[in-house]
Order: C-alpha cells, then structure tokens, then sequence
C-alpha cells in the first residue's frame, strides 16, 4: 500500500543501539521540559515600582533592589570554591552570532545539511535536490516531520544566543568539556558552523553553548537549541491514517471510516463492523455502523457516533527505525495483539460528475433512506504488537518501515475496539411488520403466533391480526408484548457453557417463514439468565427481567392484560 497520501514532508532514522528505555516518552519529556524552558521570571509592574519609589521607604527599597539585580547576575568563579554558574534575571537583546537565513530578496543560504551527536546517537540530516525533501542519511525511505524540520532549520540558520557570559575560562563549570551534543551545519554555499551545547542553566531555562570561532560562553533559549539533542526519532512525521480528500464541488462529501475488520490475539473470533447499506434489513438501517461478524448485531450509537469521528491516526512518537527482526519479535510483532485492515472514504449523499460511480464505489442508506455514494478509498492496515505499562499500542502500518508508539488515551476509542463493548444491549430489533409468526415454548410447551399485516389500514390495531389455532387474540396486548420481548437487554459474558434447564424459548419468522433469530433461555443461577442464540451466540441477561416477561406471556395466553412494568 503506497503511504504518499500520509505525508508532503519527509523522513528519519536512528542509527545508536535500542536499549530498554526505548518505549519511554524521550521527546514528549523534552518538548514538556522546552515549555517550562521558556518560563521567564517574573518581572515587577513599572506602576507598582512607581508606588514602592513613591512611599517612605523609597531609597531603601531601591538599595534592596539593586543588590537583588546585582547578586542575579551571572558570575561563574575559576577558583577553588563552587564554579556552578547561576542565572541571569535581567532580560537583554538577543545576540546573533550567525545569520544565514537572509531575507525575502537574498533567500539567504539554506541549511543543506546537519550532522548531530548527542547521548543517544549520531545522525545526518540531508536535504535530496531530487526529491526535495530533507531525509535522514540511511532511512531515505522515511517521511520526516515538516513543522519539527522547519524548527530545526529556523534555528540552524540563526544562531542566536540570550547572553555571553563573562568569565568562561573554566569550561568544565558549563559542561563544554565534554559537549553534551554537537550540531555541525552544512549550508548551501557550502559554509559550515558548529555548536557545542553543554549544562542546561540552574534555572533550566537555557543551555551553555560555544559556537565554533566566536569568542567565550553564551546561554541559548530552550527552544532554540533543544532540537539538537533530540534523538533522530523525532523528526519522524507520525501519521499512520490520513482522510482521503473531498472533491472540491461535492458540497456533502465527507471523509469516514467505511469498514473495519479487526483480528489478533485480542480478537480470536474477527470482530467486522461497517456502514450500514440499502440493502441491509430495516432495523440495520437505523444505526451508523453495524457488526457483520461474527454475528450480525446493531451498534450503540455511541460507537456509531465513535467511529463516525476516526480521521487520521496520528502516533505520539516513532521508537525504532528500520526494525530488525528481533525488535519485531520483541515488541510482539510476531504474534500481534491487534491487527486492524480498514477503509477510509469519502461518503456523498448522490452521485454527480464530480463523484463518479467507480469499480470501488458502492451505494448506502441512512435512516432517511438517503442514497450514499462512496469514493477516494483508501486501505489501511495497522498492527498492534503490544501495549506497554501504560496501555500504548506498539504499533507499525504497512508502507512505513517503523515500530511506533500510540496513545491509549487519543485512540483507545478505536483500536480498543471489540465484540462485548460495541454490539448493541439489545438482541431483539426486527420490526413487528416484518415477521411472519412469532414463537414462545414456556413450561415444555409451544406456543407460535401467526401474524397478518394490513398495511393499508389507518388504525395501528387495524394494521395487526395476531392467530393462533384458528382463535385471534389482542392486537394492542401482543404489541405491548412484543416491546417487552425487544427490551430483554443483555448483561455480560457467561462464564461458562449452559447445561441447566431452558424456562423460555423465543423464535422469529420473517414473512416466509425463515428463522430469523432465535433464543434459549437457561435458569444459570437466581440472578442471570444465560443466553443462547441460533446463531451460538452466548450472553447473559437478568433473570428478573425473564421472569416478569414470562409472566406477561401467560397472561397474554389466558387474556389478562400484558404490563410494561411490575
């Protein structure tokens, strides 16, 4: 499956050892630490000053805050008491000390190149003239992440730093013996410059740095030179799934999730649901999305309206490059938990000649039976080798040789999807004038009613004869019945195969007389009823909710009325 559609950007690699710290949130910790970075100490109101200058105590006051200011300033010592530098809290002009960014008339001299060594690694980051696109040297076949690479050019091109320090003959104080990363940029005019970067700041809201041929120590913001130590991961761009385009005429076109089959360890039996189609029966027609398989069910609308939301899948981080077979096999590859193929489309309400009927459209209905075309598919597939201690998906999608990290929170919605937490409470929801009889069996023995539609005639009495033996019975009672049959709502999961005896039995018939579902209800225990359908479907429902309803069956055999409630 070509992934062009997924990204206009480009791509990455990492070429240092994966250790066990390899599913940890690195970047996000970093981005999170950037933002406290910027964080600039607090700065006193001139009105306010203006009232402490004005009371009695003005000379004192300004004496305290001269020294503060003073005793603020960086002074590093180089003798034998305690070289950690302090900070600055006076904020001065921004000091370039190179500009190969230009401007809107020279262009400048674009970063071609950066090669950069950090605690994780060493990478290169490579602008292709075919291709157009920056790549990671050696993972050319990656797309990288446009907002992270103009960050990282914007910076690359001007180098600015927020203060040189004045005394920075001891170079260990700051960490620049031994650089904690070293970004060496290439520019199109084939220049090069390098920075040193060492101890973040006490206040951690910059770094020690040395940028090659200028003179002494500067602080460099956070956010300027933070992308320098990240680990080549990062740039990786992250979508697995992206929407397909909307054409631009089609007023009503929308892009959704089509279909969706899901397997895996997680999913023994394929769990398949998808838009509902015209020629689904009527009470399908009625939901969103339905489940195919294993059995044919109805949704909730929450997870209608769930699935109706799925656009792009977009993973937090990207953990491993160019996976080897053992990375694989370590993350579960192997044997996955979650292995996910679906399609994404655009879904119009009606053909036209922007929206062509293709060998890959296909037509639905919603509840108002509005015709639906489909077009610009695209499949997906997605695996989930395993989750990690905070319930993440480890996962890779086919066309992007990378093992990525996913948040349970942003998409447990739909890759924790599964039979039991999607299919409907309700078993029962075929409409009364769409069956032909209706059968109970209560205390060994078979009851079956026949039913006759006069769809033609005005009162909904008139609309329903209800036989059976030659003798007709209550068409309203039946009715009030039939809604108590439809409520038995399931409850969980038996734990077990039924062997105890069967209170009641329910079976439907279409029109023709074909089963169209059919139940045996096993006494479990003094609460639950376990549930058996035609189809070998097994839940459980209340016993109590059973029991009134069995009740409401004799009482409609022996013409007392039928209650909706006890």
């Amino acid at each position: 499956m070509s992934t062009e559609h997924l990204n206009t950007e480009n791509t990455s690699t990492e070429s240092s050892e994966i250790n066990e710290s390899m599913l940890s949130f690195v970047e996000l910790n970093e981005k999170d630490k950037n933002k406290a970075d910027t964080a600039k100490p607090r700065r006193i109101r001139r009105r306010t000053l203006n009232l402490i200058l004005t009371s009695a105590g003005t000379v004192l006051v300004a004496i305290i805050l001269l020294v503060v200011m003073l005793l603020d300033k960086h002074a590093p010592t180089t003798g034998g008491g305690d070289t950690t530098p302090s900070d600055t809290t006076v904020e001065t002009p921004k000091i370039t000390l190179l500009n190969k960014a230009g401007d809107e008339e020279t262009k400048g001299t674009p970063m071609k190149q950066i090669d950069i060594q950090n605690k994780d690694g060493s990478y290169t980051i490579r602008y292709d003239d075919t291709t157009k696109l920056y790549h990671i040297v050696g993972y050319e076949d990656i797309y990288l992440d446009t907002e992270m690479l103009l960050t990282l050019r914007t910076h690359a091109e001007t180098i600015e730093a927020i203060e040189q320090i004045q005394d920075a003959s001891n170079l260990a104080a700051f960490g620049l013996d031994a650089p904690q990363a070293t970004a060496t940029i290439t520019y199109t005019d084939d220049s090069t410059a390098r920075l040193f970067l060492g101890n973040t700041t006490p206040s951690e809201n910059g770094y020690y740095g040395q940028l090659e041929g200028t003179d002494g120590v500067y602080i460099f913001e956070s956010d300027t030179v933070s992308l320098f130590r990240f680990r080549s991961t990062a740039f990786v761009h992250t979508a697995l799934s992206a929407p397909p385009s909307v054409k631009p005429d089609d007023k009503n076109g929308k892009s959704l999730l089509k279909e969706v089959t899901f397997s895996g360890t997680a999913h023994p039996i394929p769990l398949v649901m998808r838009r509902s189609y015209y020629n689904d029966s009527e009470e399908l027609t009625y939901f969103s999305y339905i489940i195919t398989a294993p059995y044919t069910r109805c949704t909730t609308d929450a997870v209608s309206n769930s699935l109706s939301q799925v656009q792009a899948i977009m993973a937090d981080q990207a953990l491993i490059l160019h996976p080897t077979a053992a990375d694989k096999e370590k993350m579960g590859f192997n044997n996955p938990l979650i292995d996910i193929k679906f399609t994404m489309a655009v879904e119009t309400e009606e053909e036209s000649e922007s929206t062509p009927n293709d060998s890959t459209g296909s037509s639905a209905v919603d509840k108002n039976d509005t015709p639906k075309i489909y077009y610009n598919s695209i499949d997906y597939h997605i695996i989930v080798g395993s989750v990690d201690e905070n319930g993440n998906y480890i996962a890779m999608v086919d066309g992007i040789d990378v093992i990525f990290l996913v948040s349970k929170e942003s998409y447990g919605f739909f890759l924790d999807r599964t039979y039991q937490n999607s299919v409907n409470d309700f078993l029962f929801f075929k409409s009364i004038e769409d069956l032909g009889s209706v059968s109970f069996k209560l205390n060994n023995s078979s009851y079956t009613f026949n039913l006759e539609h006069y769809p033609e005639k005005e009162e909904p009495d008139d609309k329903l004869k209800v036989t059976m033996d030659n003798k007709t019975y209550s068409t309203e009672d039946f009715r009030e019945l039939y809604q108590l049959l439809m409520g038995l709502k399931r409850y969980g999961t038996p734990e077990k195969e039924p062997t105890s005896e069967v209170p009641l039995e329910i079976a439907l018939y279409d029109a023709e007389g074909e089963l169209y579902l059919g139940a045996k209800y096993y006494n479990t225990s003094g609460s639950l009823c376990t549930v058996e359908t035609s189809e070998g479907e097994l839940f459980t429902t209340r016993w109590s909710d059973v029991a009134f309803f069995i009740q409401q069956v004799d009482n409609y055999l022996n013409g007392r009325n039928v209650l909706l409630s006890t």
